[in-house]
């Protein structure tokens, strides 16, 4: 026989095995889900900082969250619904659940019991899911924050004068300059108009700004760049004769 035809044929009878079917097709609502997660909640949060939150713990917690969920809201319908589409079923589990399902309410009491006791007796899946989503930010924000730090911390070895030069050319040189009245670089002469501050506290700002405005790679070069040109200054007047006039 074909291996390829073998290969096919081994295909055909596993795919048509039902529990493989369904785990499969479990995975596809899942991984809609997931990335209904990533949509609505990463990029709305972390905007240009999405890329890195994903590398996160939390944001791996917060995806298999909403993996797990609809995969077994899938599973569920499925089993239990007759002659069930699973292509369709997927994408509406898939869909519906950081829509419809996560805000609906599972009443745990029996009819016979009291008014009182079957409103105490309440899983609001959207508080549920509220709690394990506070701590999945709350664990992306402190990796980010941490990481955001150390960058202003390498920035505010830059020379001042340097850093604000970088800052002012990088907000005029964007296409979309930041809300708000005034020059594009306004901010720039907000924050080095900060009296009483120390050199530290506005490098920290400028840093922060370029962060929020833009992201993490933009103020990288900027801080490469200031040490290299640093770097060639010292080099040149190192040199023997350097600043000497005939």
């Amino acid at each position: 026989m074909n291996p390829m035809a073998a290969i096919s044929e081994l295909w055909v009878q596993f795919w048509a095995q039902p529990a493989v079917q369904l785990i499969a097709f479990a995975s596809v609502a899942g991984l809609i889900s997931a990335a209904w997660a990533v949509i609505t909640e990463l990029v709305s949060q972390f905007e240009a900082e999405t890329g890195r939150a994903l590398q996160t713990g939390g944001a791996r917690l917060l995806l298999a969250i909403n993996f797990v969920a609809a995969a077994t809201i899938f599973l569920v319908v499925a089993t239990n619904l007759a002659d069930a589409n699973y292509v369709a079923t997927a994408l509406v589990v898939g869909v519906a659940w950081p829509v419809v399902i996560r805000n609906m309410s599972i009443k745990l009491a029996q009819p016979i019991q009291s008014d009182d006791l079957r409103n105490t007796a309440v899983v609001r899946v959207e508080e549920a899911y509220a709690g394990l989503q506070s701590l999945s930010l709350r664990l992306i924000n402190t990796v980010l924050t941490r990481e955001r730090m150390r960058l202003i911390n390498r920035a505010t070895e830059v020379n001042l004068s340097v850093l604000e030069t970088k800052a002012r050319n990088a907000l005029i040189a964007s296409p979309k300059a930041p809300a708000g009245d005034g020059a594009p670089d306004a901010f720039v002469d907000k924050i080095m108009a900060k009296a009483g501050a120390k050199e530290e506290i506005k490098k920290a700002y400028l840093a922060a700004l370029i962060l929020e405005h833009y992201d993490r790679r933009l103020l990288e070069e900027m801080i490469k760049e200031a040490r290299t040109e640093a770097a060639a200054r010292d080099a040149k007047s190192a040199k023997p004769g350097a600043g000497a006039h005939p």
